[in-house]
């Protein structure tokens, strides 16, 4: 990063973003916050890096890198992530106030007075 004119622990936080963004990206832990940090990241290494030394013909990479990002921030982890699936399971439907049979229940007996 110093190639740039940006001071050298740049560098370092540019390598947490990327390793520790993306295992919770994959696991799906924060993944809204996550996405948004990692496709600034991913803007800044394209303006900044990517762009003026490739082009847009050498800069795939980062654009698929962005732009799933993005995807990610707006439409969310998704039912597979390990946060719905810790959910799923402390949330279950052994107990009906957990699971909202408990709202339920009192919707149904004040619809039938």
């Amino acid at each position: 990063m110093t190639h740039l004119g940006w001071p050298a622990f740049i560098g370092d936080i540019v390598i947490a973003i990327e390793f520790v963004g993306g295992i919770m990206l994959v696991l799906g832990i924060l993944a809204r916050p996550v996405a948004v940090i990692v496709a600034v990241e991913m803007l800044v290494a394209l303006i900044a890096v990517a762009l003026p030394a490739r082009g847009f013909g050498g800069s795939e990479l980062e654009f698929m890198l962005l732009f799933g990002s993005l995807t990610t921030a707006f439409a969310g982890a998704g039912a597979w992530s390990l946060v719905k699936v810790f959910e799923h399971k402390v949330f279950s439907d052994s107990s009906p106030v957990l699971s909202g049979e408990g709202k339920q229940n009192e919707t149904l007996s004040a619809q039938n007075s």
